[in-house]
């Protein structure tokens, strides 16, 4: 547990910390030698918590646990002299004494494993320490595991050659954001953000400041700052002055604005040194940091208010260039309204908007609302936080804002932009019906709004009915759009659309509504896809949109990859939930699965950071019917049914669609074909009755696969033309090669062969490597029924060397069974089988994992994350019919030699 300076307060860090899982390996049941690890990480990090969480491993896999308190006194409290002096762990003893130690772990060790545990080995005596880690190399062939921590500042000087060093770096984003919404009171808004700016990813800054703010927009400090009263006020005048500035940043500022704003001309080492011996300071990079940021908050808030209001105008006057800083600087200097700051913050709002980072614009908006003059120059720039918070994903703070936004003012415009960020929030919470009840009771309170303004409730209820599936919202999006058209048009744009292009925004509101109307909108679409430079996120994202229902996924993949790329949850960036699922699922029909699979561990960063729950559904379900394309059914069906919970899934039907088509494939991949037709037939036929959802070919090619294996072909059939005829005489080029193979494996007559060669033929198959594996696996099966063993042989070997490629293990091996039912042999290359299956970069991953490289090492030499190491592994671990990763070295061939 976390003790922190508020008690009370202890939290798990288990879910949270990166770095846990390396030191708990450590503690292997079938131990035969020895180890030792030393947890090095700066306070609040959790070392001890962890060293703790070790021991309890430890008990539970039959070890003996061993802690300085623990040592017999018979044995190593008694010195040479004959007197009482100490655990050796502790004092300087001599050697003898430290050899009846190492004797009596070794004995115990012969009946055990044993794990021998010390907390701040660092601040031992060095003559103790010395002894300590003498033990560890001494009784390295024991199954003696020592597990030590220190300070990250005073590893280096323990670091022995068998010692293996591990760090607990801050917590990520989505890290911090889960263990801050654990907390007893859930902040939200400016609060929340100062906790995730002050606490910088420790874990006990972040219990102990969510408690610190509790219900109040100022925080509660009295607690931290009692804790270090001591430390801090042993210091010099002058150090503890110049602490204050360092502690005073809002920001990035760099240290030469710190020195500048203190009055310092250089870094005066000699003015840092008390700090740093007493250990609230490091060097480090040419900065000065606090490595436990709970300091930085109990040095600033011990100063007096007039102090701190002195140090942030020295900052202001020291930042010379407007910057989100400056600005911050700034709105800490006025006691009341203040029009100047306001516009100041107003500024530095809409930049911070334009360059994409709008967490930083909604917290100067915010505070420019705060410090307005006038409540309805404070309504318009709410409305400008509203927005900002709700393209950064801030679910609970955008519904704050929109709420101050009600308050002020009457004005149509604001009220109806702040309700349309309110809404866009409501539905990523999974709350359709009420997202679109506000949108409608917001368009009939105004009926005379502006066309501009229609048109931007018209695009969230749009959005909206995508995403709950019910006619009903689709008559209430269609209605909204079709008044927009009878409203005035003003020169000033809405707050809600801003820069975007109305046209195309009424384009995407139809389309999501209707794909159908696609070929209507086709004008659109540019000429040249490099002609969209420049041009707006919510414009890209529209085209990507328009062009995925007029059959260029290849655009649509571009441009929501441009526009995503640039999303960072940890940075503050727009990050448009709605437009990630989109983005992957292109990924996979286009064989993409590496990229895919990248695109899914962004998200789920983004999910997690920001608790967008019908985003992690939606990605649940994806990753789902990956693992099924690649032929972990267990994975596939586990992750399908963890979407389930936590959603209401009658009112995002379209999230529901997504996972039964996963536990469709899933049990495809499980070759439990009566199971996958009904949730196929339960995919369709909720796509069926939905308002703005047609029938998925992906769900129809998975029900005829399954009902050609059960013999319901008399079943599957009227469904199958049931989703043709959702589709008219014009559908997409991917639905057409879908319908055509689900028809040629169902409808067995004289047109089966004809609809096998144009689903194999067709000049773009080539786009969906996956749906062209599989045209050829089913055609040469059919080839082979009908006793045509050479063409069969072809059609097979083409569909085992393209599931080879995408590593689709499952459908591979049924290629080869195919083979070798018609007396061939799959061509391996000379590799085996499953190798094959092996991409380019998995296949890099497991090399140096077999190097004895762990994930995080893998991780940092291919600039990944370790997450995504880790599910290459377990996929690598499937294909290779393996589980242990020693077992890699015998399971991969060796390299081939460049020249």
């Amino acid at each position: 547990m976390i003790e922190s300076p508020h008690s009370d307060h202890t939290e798990s860090l288990g879910t949270f910390c990166p770095g846990w899982d390396p030191v708990l390996d450590l503690i292997d049941p079938n131990r035969s030698t020895g180890a030792a690890g030393l947890i090095a990480a700066d306070p609040g990090m959790g070392r001890s918590v962890l060293l703790q969480a070790a021991m309890h491993r430890a008990r539970a896999e039959g070890y003996f646990v061993v802690t300085p308190a623990m040592c017999p006194a018979e044995r190593y409290r008694t010195g040479a002299n004959g007197q009482q002096s100490g655990s050796p762990m502790h004092d300087d003893v001599p050697d003898q004494s430290a050899a009846d130690v190492a004797e009596w772990l070794s004995r115990a060790a012969r009946k055990q494993p044993v794990l021998v545990a010390v907390d701040d080995v660092d601040r031992l005596e060095p003559i103790a320490a010395d002894t300590l880690l003498r033990m560890t190399e001494r009784l390295r062939a024991q199954p003696i595991v020592f597990l030590l921590t220190s300070r990250s500042s005073a590893a280096a000087g323990l670091i022995r050659p068998d010692l293996q060093l591990y760090g607990l770096p801050p917590l990520d984003a989505p890290g911090a954001a889960r263990l801050q919404r654990r907390q007893p009171s859930r902040l939200t808004g400016l609060a929340a953000y100062e906790v995730f700016r002050q606490a910088k990813g420790n874990p006990r800054a972040i219990v102990e400041l969510c408690h610190a703010f509790g219900d109040r927009e100022i925080p509660e400090t009295l607690r931290i700052r009692s804790t270090y009263a001591r430390q801090i006020g042993a210091l010099p005048d002058a150090t503890r002055n110049t602490l204050l500035y360092l502690a005073g940043r809002t920001g990035r500022e760099p240290l030469a604005a710190v020195l500048s704003a203190a009055g310092r001309s250089s870094m005066h080492p000699e003015v840092w040194e008390p700090a740093v011996a007493a250990g609230l300071v490091e060097l480090r990079d040419d900065d000065v940091v606090f490595p436990d940021p709970l300091v930085a908050v109990a040095v600033y808030h011990s100063a007096p208010a007039v102090e701190r209001r002195r140090v942030h105008a020295d900052f202001a006057d020291a930042i010379r260039h407007p910057s989100f800083e400056r600005a911050m600087h700034q709105a800490m200097l006025p006691l009341g309204c203040d029009a100047r700051t306001a516009a100041i913050l107003e500024a530095e709002s809409r930049k911070a908007r334009d360059e994409g980072r709008m967490t930083h614009a909604a917290v100067a908006a915010q505070r420019a609302a705060e410090l307005s003059t006038d409540s309805e120059l404070a309504a318009r720039r709410y409305v400008l936080a509203t927005l900002a918070a709700s393209a950064a994903g801030h679910i609970d703070w955008t519904r704050e804002l929109a709420a101050h936004v009600d308050r002020l003012t009457e004005q149509p415009d604001l009220r109806c932009s702040a309700a349309s960020a309110a809404a866009m929030a409501l539905s990523r919470d999974g709350h359709q019906r009420e997202a679109m009840a506000l949108i409608v009771r917001t368009a009939g309170s105004h009926p005379f709004i502006d066309q501009a303004t229609a048109l931007g409730l018209a695009v969230c209820g749009a959005v909206v009915a995508a995403q709950s599936g019910l006619s009903v919202h689709r008559d209430a999006a269609t209605s909204l759009l079709d008044a927009v058209a009878g409203r005035p048009v003003v020169p000033t744009p809405t707050p809600y659309l801003g820069a975007a292009d109305l046209e195309l925004q009424r384009a995407f509101a139809a389309v999501t509504v209707d794909p159908a109307c696609a070929p209507d909108h086709r004008k659109l679409l540019p000429p040249e896809h490099d002609q969209v430079a420049g041009i707006p996120a919510m414009d890209r994202l529209a085209l990507a949109t328009i062009a995925d229902a007029l059959d260029d996924s290849e655009f649509a993949i571009t441009l929501r990859s441009e526009v995503l790329d640039e999303s960072c949850p940890g940075e503050g960036t727009a990050v448009f939930p709605e437009a990630w699922p989109a983005l992957i699922r292109g990924l996979i029909d286009t064989g993409r699965w590496d990229a895919a699979e990248r695109g899914l561990d962004s998200a789920a960063e983004l999910a997690a950071a920001r608790d967008l729950p019908v985003l992690r559904v939606h990605l649940a379900a994806l990753r789902a019917v990956l693992a099924a394309f690649r032929g972990d059914a267990p994975t596939a069906r586990s992750l399908a049914e963890e979407g389930w919970p936590g959603l209401c899934l009658e009112s995002n039907r379209t999230a529901r669609v997504g996972l039964l088509r996963a536990l469709g494939y899933a049990a495809l991949a499980a070759d439990d074909f009566d199971t996958a037709s009904r949730d196929f037939l339960a995919a369709i036929e909720m796509q069926a009755h939905a308002g703005t959802m047609r029938p998925d070919g992906a769900d129809a090619i998975g029900l005829a696969m399954a009902a050609a294996r059960t013999g319901t072909r008399a079943v599957a059939l009227p469904v199958l033309e049931s989703v043709r005829q959702a589709h008219g005489t014009h559908p997409v080029i991917l639905t057409q090669l879908q319908l055509t193979q689900a028809y040629a494996l169902l409808a067995d007559d004289t047109e089966t062969e004809r609809r096998f060669r144009y689903a194999i033929s067709h000049p773009r198959a080539g786009s969906w490597p996956f749906l062209l594996a599989l045209a050829r696996l089913h055609y040469g099966s059919w080839l082979r029924r009908q006793r045509r063993p050479l063409d069969a042989r072809r059609r097979l070997t083409e569909a085992f060397s393209g599931f080879g490629a995408l590593g689709a293990r499952v459908f591979a091996r049924s290629a080869c069974v195919e083979i070798r039912a018609g007396g061939g042999d799959p061509d391996h290359r000379g590799k085996p089988a499953d190798v094959a299956f092996l991409s380019a970069q998995q296949l890099q991953i497991a090399r140096l994992a077999a190097e004895g490289l762990r994930n995080r090492e893998v991780a940092d030499r291919l600039q990944l994350s370790p997450r995504t190491v880790s599910t290459h592994l377990h996929n690598v671990y499937l294909r290779l019919g393996i589980t242990q990763r020693h077992q890699l070295r015998q399971a991969l061939p060796p390299e081939r030699p460049l020249v």
